[in-house]
């Protein structure tokens, strides 16, 4: 699939080959990657430090990759955390640690690409690797069971196709009987989600992820992701013990073999969890409520939403044949979806990626659009009022604080 080129984009509006349209396509949820603190602070770096320290990490760790550590350590709720270049290098360096030679991770069937890297990987240096479907909970305990040797739970926190959350509470019950460790890929969770209060807004408060979030005390984890998805900054991590993090610092090949993360990636973490810090909570009320005008909007026109969740990740699902290329119709109304793959008897599926960045206009704009390429029997209102605000849920890590 050839990428899009794009020309400089404002705001979350793009000029693209097929005009200007709005993206839905970024799951920079927080909107930061232009803010005007984080820009600067990237600018300062580069001329005090370069681009990159041109050494690799096991030689040398720079004083702003170190503040990096200590940030996202006390983001994600650990006592220590690396950063890596990407999500890839963190799985591919820390599953096959965890595992150890003879050891068995299992393996949600919906984790990400990234995470069956390093499984893969992992498998390649002698552990085993078992797939359980996902929320299979009887599976997982069969599994760890009747295994011997080290025991890896690896699962993503939550899950891309559509904002649903792992049952970390079950899987934490299931590490606890068979002395396993999680390893949880919260790179969609971190920077949405935080920590609950009784009345409080629908994502929580701090950002921290899932694990705030499910309020669920777990001894044995290691949170990883990229802080690329909310905050914008293209710099990866893992956080949990710290003697289990110095081991695998003294083996990890990124650490050894590969160029560390470069100057401008790391200050940018650096300033968007400063922003985060102090803006966080009130972009996250802002996202929450561009979620339920948009889940309103649609159902305004007689569509509903495939999503069950208030989480920025809404898909849309579509069985109108006459269409046959659905994103280029909402390119030319202005608007640009992630479109996956259509199998044979199967719906199109859009993916929206909602941010901040985001306006109440652009949420109307898609539904619009959504509403014309559909058929569908309602007529588009010229003008939607702001979704109500629902009532949180808080009795199921299926949905993000309950669908609306």
């Amino acid at each position: 699939m050839a990428a899009t080129l794009i020309a400089a984009p404002s705001g979350r509006h793009v000029s693209l080959d097929a005009g200007q349209a709005v993206s839905f396509v970024t799951p920079s949820y927080l909107g930061l990657e232009r803010h005007p603190f984080v820009v600067s602070a990237v600018a300062r770096a580069v001329r005090r430090w370069g681009v990159s320290t041109a050494t690799p990490r096991a030689l040398l760790r720079d004083p702003l990759t170190a503040a990096l550590e200590h940030r996202v350590a006390a983001f994600v709720h650990q006592p220590a955390a690396l950063v890596f270049a990407s999500s890839r290098h963190a799985a591919c360096d820390v599953l096959p640690a965890l595992a150890g030679s003879n050891g068995l991770l299992c393996l949600d069937s919906w984790a990400y690409p990234t995470s069956v890297d390093g499984a893969r990987e992992a498998q390649r240096q002698g552990a085993k690797v078992a797939v359980f479907r996902h929320g299979d909970i009887s599976a997982l305990d069969h599994l760890l069971g009747h295994a011997a040797g080290r025991k890896v739970i690896v699962t993503d926190g939550v899950h891309a196709a559509g904002g649903a959350m792992a049952p970390l509470a079950a899987f934490a019950d299931a590490a606890d009987r068979y002395a396993a460790v999680i390893y949880m890929d919260d790179s969609h969770g971190i920077g949405v989600l935080g920590r609950r209060v009784n009345g409080g807004p629908p994502f929580g408060l701090g950002g921290g992820g899932l694990l705030p979030y499910s309020g669920v005390a777990v001894p044995r984890i290691i949170v990883a992701g990229t802080l690329t998805k909310a905050l914008g900054a293209p710099v990866a991590f893992a956080a949990g013990d710290p003697s289990l993090l110095r081991h695998l610092a003294d083996r990890s090949a990124s650490f050894v073999h590969h160029s560390p993360p470069s100057i401008p990636n790391v200050a940018a973490a650096v300033a968007a969890l400063a922003v985060q810090d102090r803006e966080g909570d009130r972009l996250r009320h802002r996202l929450s409520a561009l979620v339920r005008r948009f889940r309103a909007g649609l159902r305004s026109v007689g569509l509903e939403p495939a999503s069950r969740s208030l989480f920025p990740i809404q898909t849309v699902a579509f069985t109108n044949d006459q269409e046959k290329n659905i994103g280029a119709a909402l390119l030319r109304r202005g608007i640009w979806p992630l479109v996956l793959p259509r199998k044979r008897d199967e719906r199109h599926v859009l993916r929206f990626f909602l941010t901040a960045l985001h306006t109440p206009a652009d949420i109307d704009l898609a539904v619009d659009a959504l509403w014309a390429i559909s058929g569908a029997g309602r007529r588009a209102p010229s003008r939607r009022p702001p979704a109500r605000h629902a009532k949180p849920h808080r009795t199921s890590q299926t949905a993000a604080a309950g669908a609306s």
